[in-house]
This record gives structure tokens, C-alpha cells and sequence, in this order.
């Protein structure tokens, strides 16, 4: 093994030679090294969104072309209620986690998403997106048309509490990004719950759990995020609420939204 490894590396052997060394340095790896290696790789892909989230989501007003699109749709997933016990818990999304199906939305159509973005997401905003032209299927979104895309979600989910432009007054850019990324995560409805539920596990009874992102709750989310005693609270809030409605996964990315930042 030593002397064809030899001949290998001086570039001795024939092609097949060469696989069949290979084949035999990689088989000779533990099992568990690739299950390592896959585990890895996940996770490094999930901080990597996360990290894209909270770059991009500060610069939508600038109009700084945006990679990471919403998962869900503006219009509120279904939930189911669940215990108060749980931080006055907001409701659960209906599926959560790979494959999340809130606007009926189906794995299948999840698998044809381009930077996010679903086909019915680029359907149900062209009467309301100016510039899309002939673009028929997300594949064929521009990088500016995809941050269209993705300001008009946050037009949607933020109605009521000025749009996506509210972002730019809440008191931390970080916080602003949390904020965002739940309500790309859970949809409107449902990550607006997971908002309100984190407020008030800050400051109890500050807010209706009611899944609509009004100016108050905005407001009091933005005074927390100002106040850096409470910043490190309230971002655990919503990171530790996450991690129950999803049950564990996708730990990587809801841990980079917890206080990692001054």
C-alpha cells in the first residue's frame, strides 16, 4: 500500500490506480467520520443563512440586492394553540422545520424555490411589485428583484406598523434582523406570535399575543432592543421560543440570533 501510495504521489500509476488508492484511503476512514463531516456541514450551512440574514436585513433601504428570501408566505400559517405555560406562548405553526407548509405550501413546492423564494410568492406579488417584467419562475428573479421580493414580504407582514422601513427604527440592527428572520422563519401570523410571546416574557402583559405586528408591539420591541440590559433578554426570548416551536433543529440558526453581539 505504501510503495503504490508512493507511486501515487509521483504520478506513476495508471487512472484506475489511482481510484483504487483512493477508494482504499477513504474506506479506511471510520464510519462516524462522515456522519461528522455531514453534521459539519449542516451546520456550517444554517450559521451561514443566519449570517445572511443578519447582514442583509439592515441594508434593504439602501437596496443592497438580498440572497436569503422568506420561507413563508404573508399570509398567516394556520396554527394550533398551545399551552400559556409556555412564556404566554404564541401559537404553533402547523408544520415547522424542514418542509414548513404554512399557506398550504407543499414540500414539492419547497424544492422549486429559488433564494426562497416560491413560485406562489412571485405569483401573489406581481400585482403589487413593479419591475418583475418577464420573470415567470424564481430562477429568473434578478438580485434586485429578489430584494423587491423580500421588502414587499416585510411590506405585508408589517402592514400595520409601517412597513418594511419600520425595521430602520428599531434601536439595534441586530435586533432588527432577529426580528425579520422570525417573521421569514414562521410567517406573519406566527412569527409575529413568537415577537409578542418574547416581549412579554422581557416585561409580562406588555402585549396581546394577537400574531399582528401593531406599532405598539413594535415599539416596545424596539425600546428593548435599545436598552442594552435588556437587548441580551429579549433576544434569548425569541431564540429559546424558536427553539420549542421547532423542536431542537435547526439549533445553528436560531443560536446566532441570541445575544452573540454588543
Amino acid at each position: 500500500m505504501r510503495r503504490r501510495t508512493v507511486a501515487l504521489e509521483q504520478g506513476k500509476d495508471s487512472p484506475g490506480d489511482q481510484a483504487d488508492v483512493m477508494w482504499r484511503v477513504i474506506s479506511s476512514y471510520p464510519p462516524n467520520l462522515w456522519i461528522d463531516l455531514w453534521a459539519g456541514l449542516k451546520r456550517t450551512v444554517e450559521k451561514s443563512v443566519a449570517c445572511l440574514i443578519s447582514f442583509c436585513v439592515p441594508r434593504l433601504s439602501v437596496h443592497k440586492g438580498s440572497i436569503f428570501l422568506p420561507r413563508s408566505e404573508p399570509a398567516a400559517c394556520p396554527t394550533t394553540p398551545v399551552s400559556t405555560a409556555e412564556s404566554r406562548s404564541a401559537a404553533r405553526p402547523a408544520q415547522v422545520g424542514a418542509g414548513c407548509s404554512c399557506s398550504g405550501a407543499s414540500r414539492g413546492d419547497y424544492r422549486s424555490a429559488v433564494a426562497g423564494i416560491l413560485q406562489k410568492t412571485l405569483d401573489d406579488a406581481r400585482g403589487r411589485v413593479p419591475g418583475l417584467g418577464r420573470s415567470r419562475t424564481p430562477g429568473d428573479l434578478t438580485p434586485d428583484q429578489q430584494a423587491a421580493l423580500y421588502r414587499d414580504y416585510l411590506n405585508q407582514a408589517l402592514a400595520r406598523a409601517g412597513g418594511y422601513q419600520a425595521l430602520n427604527g428599531i434601536g439595534n440592527d441586530y435586533a432588527a434582523a432577529v426580528l425579520a428572520d422570525t417573521l421569514f422563519r414562521f410567517g406573519p401570523g406566527g412569527g409575529a406570535r413568537i415577537i409578542q410571546a418574547a416581549i412579554n416574557a422581557v416585561v409580562p402583559d406588555s402585549v396581546n399575543i394577537d400574531g399582528v405586528m401593531r406599532p405598539q408591539t413594535l415599539a416596545i420591541f424596539s425600546r428593548l432592543a435599545s436598552d442594552p440590559a435588556m437587548l441580551r433578554q429579549l433576544l434569548d426570548a425569541v431564540a429559546n421560543i424558536r427553539d420549542r416551536r421547532l423542536d431542537g433543529k435547526e439549533a445553528d440558526r436560531t443560536d446566532h440570533f441570541r445575544f452573540l453581539r454588543e
